[in-house]
């Protein structure tokens, strides 16, 4: 969810951006002007946000001068279903791995302090050890990881990879489900752009500043269903070892 608020407004500075003339011309914005008629003043701020959803528009024609202003408002909600389905074939107690994200470069040190290029990886990983039981159950160690890169980096410029991850043993029967939730993340962003020390001042700061507001949340949840492979398909096609062709 993004919520935006700009505002840009021209005090006697070029041309209108707002308001035209009967041709449809832009008309010129006249200055404040002395009593001897010169200009004396003239002041310009744009702070808008890109692609307003609305606007408000406010002309001022008057002897100190012309002035317009614009107020704009944005704000967009985007929403994502994203469902994979990978599947992995493994033995009772052995490991299996599934991994969809990338790999980055990150500059380490190795023990002679050397700086050296190690791959990190960054995305969805799944760790599962399955263990078959006598009563045919199947007990699984699961171990999902998600990881992404931050927007921020650390004081000597390195990246920051923010991590969320669970360990858990779960038991269930041949095509029975087992869900994996509460791997939410939540981020709040605010940044303020405008005009240095006059967008800081209280009330009087909003005419010089415009400001975006980003929160963006995100769920992932695991199911895993796990089936016991009970026929081994037989290559007929290959003659018996005491065949004869």
């Amino acid at each position: 969810m993004v919520n935006s608020i700009g505002i840009e407004w021209n005090h006697g500075i070029g041309e209108s951006k707002f308001v035209t003339d009967g041709a449809g011309d832009p008309i010129q914005l006249r200055p404040a002007t002395s009593p001897h008629g010169s200009a004396i003043l003239g002041s310009r701020v744009d702070a808008g946000v890109a692609g307003p959803a609305g606007r408000v528009n406010i002309g001022l024609f008057r002897n100190f001068g012309d002035l317009e202003a614009s107020l704009q408002f944005l704000a967009s909600n985007n929403k994502a279903n994203i469902i994979s389905n990978p599947r992995i074939t493994t033995v009772d107690n052995r490991e299996a791995k599934i991994v969809v994200g990338q790999k980055i470069p990150l500059i380490v040190q190795d023990v002679a302090g050397n700086p050296v290029s190690q791959l990190q990886t960054v995305g969805i990983q799944l760790r599962v050890t399955p263990h078959l039981t006598s009563e045919k159950k199947i007990i699984m160690d699961l171990h999902p990881e998600v990881s992404d890169l931050a927007s921020g980096s650390t004081v000597q410029g390195g990246l920051i990879i923010n991590t969320s991850e669970a360990d858990t043993r779960v038991m269930v029967d041949d095509g029975q489900t087992a869900v994996i939730g509460g791997l939410i993340r939540t981020n709040e962003t605010t940044v303020t752009r405008g005009v240095p020390y006059l967008k800081d001042i209280p009330l009087i700061g909003l005419l010089f500043s415009s400001t975006t507001k980003t929160k963006a949340n995100r769920e992932l949840i695991i199911f895993v269903t796990p089936r016991l492979v009970t026929d081994i398909a037989a290559d007929t096609s290959a003659p018996a070892p005491d065949e004869k062709k």
